[in-house]
């Protein structure tokens, strides 16, 4: 239910584009921001109240209201609002000829507020008589004179209409982040509400075109709240419309563009198999890097898709005088990691990145003994096999935990569980709805001092919730696959930390991961390399043998470490840190 206040009412003006709240006065008539007496007041609070609560529809109800006070406070400045209020009903009506003298004698009103609302009272008449071009050419005359925020809200709010209506989808979409902008946040939900709506009637060119200016506006400096959100349902909106539609095209273009795949959607994998579809029937055409995109397993999948964004947003970032990289993306499981990357060395890959497992990572790194490309690995395990062609970017979970371990002794920890890699499983089954995932009462029970997690991001956040519910508080110690839940969570806590990650990047809704992180540093490696290269799409024999050795030697910043390289070793060098909450 929302407030209403005389005091606020300036705030809360939503929907009332009759009602000339706090704009612009002239000195010889100024509109007073209160009625006259305390029941006018009260009366037209309730009439604001009620218009905020309902939709459009449901806003003809309110005729009684209106007319009574009309009636009642005939001389208050708040009946000529009233009666534009009651123009706005006739045009819902569809009866445009009563609203008409109302809306003259809005426009012949002294005061400024009253004569701008009329013109929006106008074009609302406008779009109502199906002439939606008239109704945002008059809409937009006012853009900028409507300086009053709840006159700028529904000026945006009928402007998106008649956008809409006139199939301008450009000014559709601004009129829709000026709209969310003026949002008060007690109408937050309602404004975005009717966005998701207004999204969903337009055509797919038109918000590709949209990401691709929001993806612009961040690299160039933090987005604004409306369009950090924006960005992220127009994005998921496209994810939905590729996958329902098979539309491998679509996904591929998604997949190029690191904004374009979903952070944390249900559709990610689903996704990245069309642009894996796409780049099969496309076939490969000079340089480019291949991903193994494990599927088949839960975590497998998560690490996948996160791997792919990164990648894709470091081969596709802008370099002076350089294109971007290419990515083919094909699908395997675990066993058949081998075959994959056989295929993708066959079509001509300049390198490969796999390995989100250890299973996969152990099988790919075997591949490179005599493998035909270099091929990064995401995992490091203690059994890796190590030749000429594997440069292994990742981290093991042992050596994690042994970072953890060494933090918890240092801090004189005695008894401490272990969630995650070789502990209680993130994803174990429960029994019956509601129950708790993990051992809490057990554990509190034991007095245990510490928790430590070596799980995603969802992880980390499902035991603080189930902690919190049995109102218990060891120290909570995170690994570096969920070290970005740590600002989510509260009490005793520290994660992991290598290099710059875990970071929060202006314009960006949902911290990068880990595995992220590098499919970033993976992408901005081989870049490296290809740019040192020549940076050519036609590559001879000759050239290519030289990549692993440039690969290698490649120096430039990294994420998930501090080194800038492999610094000519096939492991990538790597400081654990523990990183207190702030």
């Amino acid at each position: 239910m929302l407030r209403a206040s005389v005091i606020r009412f300036g705030v809360l003006c939503f929907g009332l584009p009759s009602l000339g709240c706090g704009a612009g006065q002239e000195a010889q008539e100024p509109t007073p921001s209160l009625s006259e007496t305390r029941a006018a007041q009260a009366a037209f609070r309730t009439i604001e109240q009620r218009w905020f609560e309902y939709d459009e529809p449901q806003r003809l109800q309110l005729r009684p209201s209106l007319q009574a006070f009309s009636s009642r406070y005939p001389t208050d400045p708040r009946a000529a609002n009233v009666r534009l209020l009651l123009a706005w009903l006739f045009i819902l009506e569809g009866d445009g000829l009563s609203a008409e003298p109302l809306i003259a004698e809005g426009r012949a009103s002294r005061s400024p507020s009253v004569r701008d609302f009329a013109e929006v009272a106008a074009a609302r008449l406008l779009l109502a008589r199906q002439d939606p071009q008239a109704a945002l050419n008059v809409l937009l005359r006012l853009e900028g004179k409507l300086v009053d925020p709840s006159e700028r809200l529904i000026g945006a709010e009928l402007r998106l209409q008649a956008a809409l209506a006139s199939r301008r989808f450009p000014e559709a979409l601004a009129a829709l982040t000026d709209y969310l902008s003026s949002a008060p946040a007690e109408l937050g939900d309602r404004a975005r509400a009717r966005s998701l709506a207004a999204l969903g009637a337009m055509p797919e060119l038109a918000l590709e075109r949209s990401l691709l200016e929001l993806d612009a506006k961040a690299r160039s400096g933090p987005l604004s709240a409306p369009d950090v959100w924006l960005r992220r349902v127009v994005r998921e909106r496209l994810i939905r419309l590729a996958v329902e539609h098979k539309d491998a095209a679509l996904a591929r273009r998604l997949l190029d563009s690191h904004p374009g795949l979903a952070r944390r959607n249900d559709l990610s994998m689903e996704l990245l198999q069309l642009a894996a579809s796409a780049s099969a029937a496309q076939g490969a055409h000079g340089a480019f890097v291949g991903l193994a995109l494990e599927i088949g397993d839960g975590d497998a999948e998560r690490r996948s898709a996160s791997v792919a964004r990164g990648l894709s947003d470091a081969l596709s970032a802008s370099l002076p005088g350089a294109d971007s990289l290419p990515i083919v993306v094909r699908a395997t499981d675990a066993q058949h990691v081998g075959e994959t990357l056989t295929e993708l060395a066959k079509a001509g890959a300049l390198a490969l990145v796999a390995g989100v497992t250890d299973a996969a990572s152990e099988q790919a790194a075997t591949w490179a003994i005599s493998g035909q490309a270099p091929v990064l690995l995401i995992r490091d395990t203690p059994d890796l096999v190590i030749s000429e062609l594997s440069f292994v970017l990742g981290t093991s979970d042992m050596d994690q935990l042994d970072a953890i371990q060494k933090e918890l002794e240092r801090r004189n920890v005695g008894k401490w569980m272990r969630v995650g890699s070789g502990g209680f499983d993130c994803r174990a089954n429960v029994e019956k709805a509601g129950q708790d995932r993990f051992p809490v009462k057990d554990w509190k029970q034991a007095s245990v001092d510490a928790v430590a997690v070596l799980g995603p991001r969802s992880c980390a956040l499902e035991l603080f919730a189930e902690l919190r519910s049995q109102r218990f508080s060891p120290l909570l110690a995170v690994g570096l696959e969920g070290a970005e839940a740590l600002a989510n969570v509260t009490g005793r806590r520290f994660s992991l930390a290598a290099g710059r990650f875990p970071r929060v990047e202006p314009g960006v809704d949902v911290p990068a991961d880990f595995y992220e992180s590098l499919g970033r540093d993976a992408g901005t490696l081989v870049r490296k390399a290809w740019s040192d290269l020549g940076r050519s799409r036609r590559m001879a024999a000759e050239d290519r043998a030289r990549l692993p050795k440039l690969l290698g030697a490649a120096s430039v910043p990294l994420d998930t470490t501090e080194a800038t390289g492999f610094s000519g070793k096939r492991r990538l060098p790597r400081r654990l840190m523990i990183r207190e909450a702030s």
